[in-house]
């Protein structure tokens, strides 16, 4: 038998279709023998619901500054959640599935959130792991260095959105973020979270979270700068289109001393830190 695949180029080499297939299939699967495709293992991750039973829906905030009324990263404490609807995942509101909108800027915290249905569990109550995560090392050549999402933070319970208490619906954090080249989607390494899943049968649960959008992140041509769920046997993504606005930094000054009098300029900032998550 014959076996002809298409070769890719990529800054890291020539890498196969071949090879990426079989280093999804082999993460898919727990990751038995992924080293051998050049496909990091992802710490923590010991494998998806083994009964793919759930279904998964992952959305982004498209943010319409013209419309949007909830989203105020500036807040007292911030709200990170953009306008919802109680009838999700039929859609209406200010998330989506597809393309993000264009009015993004580097270091801006972009919502997200994501369902599971348990609808198709036959069980009780399963505990499972879903990996979450988006493209990070997007291109590392020095001259057009482009890092897309470096954080995935802040996930919380959407009461309003589920069908499920948080006692049906509980999420744990599997360590930090990790960062690699996990074989998830073209980029060259990926930032990604490992969650723990535990719930009851016939629920549907919703999680709000949030990913940065990293210095240079500006420099991503097209929709190349993608967030994604990996659960069960496939994946599901979210593309943010170009357009990210780059961050600025300017400072003007001018100042006129009396020959006769000593002074002394002093600066304070509000607040003293910011925490980016």
């Amino acid at each position: 038998m014959m076996c002809k695949w298409k070769v890719l180029k990529t800054r890291r080499g020539d890498r196969s279709r071949l090879r990426q297939l079989l280093a999804g299939v082999l993460l898919l699967a727990g990751f038995s023998g992924a080293g051998a495709w050049a496909a990091d293992p992802v710490p923590g991750f010991t494998g998806p619901d083994p009964d793919n039973a759930f279904n998964f829906d992952l959305e982004g905030c498209r943010l319409d500054q013209s419309t949007e009324t909830t989203y105020d990263p500036t807040a007292l404490p911030p709200v990170l959640v953009c306008d919802s609807l109680a009838s999700w995942p039929t859609g209406g509101d200010a998330y989506t599935d597809g393309n993000l909108g264009m009015q993004w800027n580097e270091l801006d915290l972009v919502p997200h959130r994501f369902g599971s249905d348990s609808s198709g569990l036959a069980a009780a109550s399963q505990t499972f792991q879903v990996i979450v995560g988006a493209d990070n090392l997007v291109d590392d050549n020095p001259a057009d260095l482009a890092i897309g999402y470096d954080r995935v933070v802040n996930f919380v319970f959407n009461d309003a959105l589920s069908t499920g208490t948080p006692a049906d619906c509980q999420l744990t954090l599997i360590g930090g973020n990790s960062f690699g080249d996990f074989g998830l989607g073209g980029s060259i390494e990926q930032v990604v979270q490992v969650l723990e899943i535990t719930q009851t049968a016939d629920t549907f649960c919703v999680w709000d979270f949030v990913e940065r959008l990293a210095i240079t992140s500006s420099n991503i041509p097209g929709s190349s700068n993608r967030s994604f769920i990996v659960a069960g046997t496939g994946d599901q993504s979210v593309p943010l289109p170009s357009n990210i606005q780059p961050q600025a930094l300017s400072k003007e000054m001018s100042a006129v001393e009396d020959s006769l009098v000593k002074w002394t300029i002093e600066k304070d900032a509000d607040p003293a830190t910011f925490d980016f998550a």
